[in-house]
């Protein structure tokens, strides 16, 4: 059965995020404000998801599990890592942990067990910046993850298959997405084939969904073909998600929609990410 790898030092894994820069609308009622603000959402949510995934290698120390990659697409397609990283297409998770472009202070609320909220520091990990420039080229960012995952692949082959994460604002500016999805979906490990996961992020879009098995209730014609361009969860994923009491079905696929972000942190690596992705 495919999907069956542990991720170790000795097999790592790969995750690769694919971040939209571009200045693209979603919709006619974006204007600039609201541009602005999905590139702060998209920044943040590409760092949380590193930090995470920094997180969730650490035993004692940073281990080497992952190799990551964040690629942009907007006014080019490239690497997006600043600071240190900059320029690298692939980066070994505790190199990533170790060099932070800078470290911010930030609050968040919390819960002050006595039924409000109280604000709390944080010190907070920058990767990568909001920016927002040019068309939305998702296909050349497709294609690029591809080129890069082929040599991935055949230099680990025996490990889990990569994660793909696209974090994508609106419709590509450069053509059809769906055969440089499938041809990025096409690669594989021994242990099964490339994963990708679509999370679309439209604030002018009115509802919210992680996971659906079906997209009846996607009326955004673009939010359905990104469901179509996501992969099926393994049942093994499905599996576990449900024993932790998230509503999931058998054929779900790995997409969501303006969705909690802890949520899709979970499917790369949270505190409650299944047991199976990680030695």
């Amino acid at each position: 059965m495919p999907y069956q790898r542990w991720i170790g030092r000795s097999a790592p894994g790969c995750v690769m995020l694919l971040v939209d820069q571009s200045e693209a609308r979603s919709s006619l009622s974006d204007d600039l404000p609201a541009v602005a603000r999905r590139a702060e959402y998209i920044a943040d949510a590409t760092n949380s998801l590193l930090k995470e995934l920094v997180i969730r290698c650490c035993k004692g120390r940073v281990q080497y599990y992952f190799d990551v990659g964040v690629i942009r697409y907007g006014e080019a397609v490239g690497p997006a890592f600043t600071g240190p990283l900059a320029q690298r297409d692939f980066i070994p998770i505790n190199e990533v942990a170790e060099h932070p472009a800078r470290i911010e202070d930030r609050t968040k609320k919390e819960d002050d067990g006595a039924g409000g909220l109280v604000e709390v520091k944080t010190r907070f990990a920058i990767w990568f910046d909001p920016v927002a420039h040019g068309d939305r080229p998702m296909c050349g960012a497709l294609s690029y993850a591809r080129n890069i995952l082929v040599d991935w692949v055949q230099n680990h082959p025996d490990s889990f298959p990569p994660m793909v994460f696209n974090i994508v604002g609106g419709e590509p500016t450069d053509g059809d997405p769906i055969g440089p999805t499938q041809e990025l979906m096409n690669l594989k490990t021994r242990d099964g084939n490339v994963l990708v996961l679509n999370c679309y992020v439209n604030p002018s879009v009115p509802w919210v969904s992680l996971f659906p098995s079906s997209d009846q209730e996607l009326g955004d014609a673009f939010a359905r073909r990104l469901f179509r361009m996501s992969s099926i969860l393994p049942s093994e994923f499905v599996e576990e998600m449900r024993r932790l009491e998230y509503a999931i079905s058998y054929g779900a696929r790995a997409f969501a929609i303006n969705s909690s972000l802890l949520e899709v942190i979970d499917f790369l690596g949270g505190d409650r990410a299944p047991r199976w992705h990680y030695l």
